[in-house]
């Protein structure tokens, strides 16, 4: 059942409501009264214990989904430009940018720390140097394996 104050459901926390019983949107405060019988199943999120509507596939509180999937699997991935790739790489490779375009973060910040810290050296912005023009050469996919575009 939805509010017609702001368009949010309700929950009714009995189960149970009877036409023409009002009840109180827990959003907005407006009272709300119930047209027809209203039955809801509720059930407790498992990441978080929030009471939700038992057909509730993501829980409204911490945005976890329930059938153990994350909001990533579920969004089409779009496959990245391999010529903005290498630009990133080529430019602002010793930072790791072009692999937090693919989502490859780990070795993204390995590439900053190692540069940021140790490139007072020199040897360290070598050998990371080294290591973006390897990958330029040879990484085609992101970090999901999704071929470049």
């Amino acid at each position: 059942m939805e509010c017609p104050a702001c368009d949010q459901s309700i929950l009714i926390r009995d189960g149970l409501a009877d036409p023409g019983e009002e009840v109180e949107c827990p959003a907005c405060g407006a009272s709300v009264v119930v047209s027809d019988t209203v039955r809801v199943t509720t059930k407790l999120c498992p990441f978080c214990s929030e009471e939700i509507a038992g057909s509730a596939i993501k829980c409204k509180r911490c945005g976890e989904f329930l059938d153990g999937s994350s909001a990533f699997s579920r969004v089409s991935a779009q496959p990245k430009s391999l010529n903005l790739y290498i630009v990133l790489g080529f430019f602002f490779g010793l930072l790791g940018v072009h692999n937090f375009y693919l989502g490859y973060t780990r070795k993204g910040i390995i590439q900053a720390s190692v540069s940021l810290v140790l490139g007072v050296t020199g040897v360290a912005l070598v050998v990371v140097a080294i290591w973006v023009l390897v990958e330029l050469f040879t990484v085609r996919e992101d970090a999901n394996g999704v071929p470049f575009l």
